[in-house]
């Protein structure tokens, strides 16, 4: 079974190391492909061994709808060759629990041509110290689980991953639900250490004809921050394990009208947990 890693990245070099990194041992760093938003002669640098195409950094408006389209375009192209196609943001790490086999052993036993992931939100606690060039799932032991961050994150035959989720025809595909397979996580880095999570907001904020959601930093951030002052639920597997089991029984009409299948979220997923045992030492 052959699957391809993409992600696209401006800047974010630690980020993306540790992405080509993780991604190249698990698939092989020929099977990765990075799009460079503006030439960067640092990401061709990093990203040796893997395949880096370069697209322009003048604005373009209506930012996400066009960045949305050209990745999944590429998808479509990578599908034509790779039996999967998985696709993060480079601060956005898939990993699976030891007990349930590693990334692509999962994707092969899936059924349906799309799977999604439990999100988790990595951050730097108090008592953390700054990252070192070490994994940082021994660097890092809690995570905020992230309702809307349980995101599809793999494709085959050419599906459209889109806004989080997966874009489907409402006609004869009625029967699917989200697809979240167990022992399946999503970490997102952003906030795992103070110098990135800056680096990153920097990032957004020069970016002219930025998305809306960019500029409503502070206010989304501030949700995080407010969901991990409340601090570890009692039984973090409980948790996570109540969360994926409602994630993964959405199935509602009214999304498949609008054409994209995406897990419920509500505040109340939103808790503090330990990361599983099974995940750390991976990234």
């Amino acid at each position: 079974m052959k699957i391809a890693a993409l992600t696209m990245v401006y800047r974010d070099y630690e980020m993306l190391a540790r992405w080509c990194d993780y991604y190249g041992d698990m698939l092989g760093r020929e099977n990765l492909f990075i799009v460079s938003h503006g030439a960067d002669p640092r990401h061709r640098e990093i990203a040796q061994g893997c395949n880096c195409i370069t697209v322009p950094r003048e604005p373009v408006a209506n930012f996400d709808t066009w960045r949305f389209e050209m990745l999944h375009r590429f998808v479509q192209f990578l599908s034509s060759s790779y039996d999967w196609v998985i696709r993060t943001d480079s601060d956005e790490f898939i990993v699976a629990d030891r007990a349930y086999g590693t990334v692509p052993e999962i994707l092969q036993r899936q059924e349906v041509p799309f799977a999604f992931a439990l999100g988790l939100e990595v951050f730097q606690h108090e008592s953390e110290k700054e990252l070192t060039p070490d994994p940082i799932t021994t660097q890092r032991r809690y995570g905020l689980v992230l309702a809307r961050y349980s995101k599809a994150f793999a494709v085959r035959n050419g599906m459209r991953l889109e806004n989080h989720g997966v874009h489907i025809n409402p006609r004869g595909s009625s029967s699917y639900t989200v697809n979240m397979p167990e022992g399946l996580y999503l970490l997102h880095m952003r906030m795992c250490s103070n110098a990135v999570h800056q680096a990153h907001r920097n990032r957004k904020i020069m970016m002219k004809n930025a998305p809306r959601s960019w500029k409503n930093l502070d206010k989304w951030e501030r949700i995080i921050l407010d969901h991990i002052a409340l601090g570890q639920v009692d039984d973090s597997d409980a948790h996570l394990s109540h969360v994926r089991n409602v994630q993964s029984n959405r199935h509602r009409p009214a999304w498949y009208r609008r054409g994209i299948l995406v897990p419920v979220a509500t505040p109340d997923m939103n808790r503090v947990v330990e990361l599983p045992q099974g995940i750390l030492g991976q990234v």
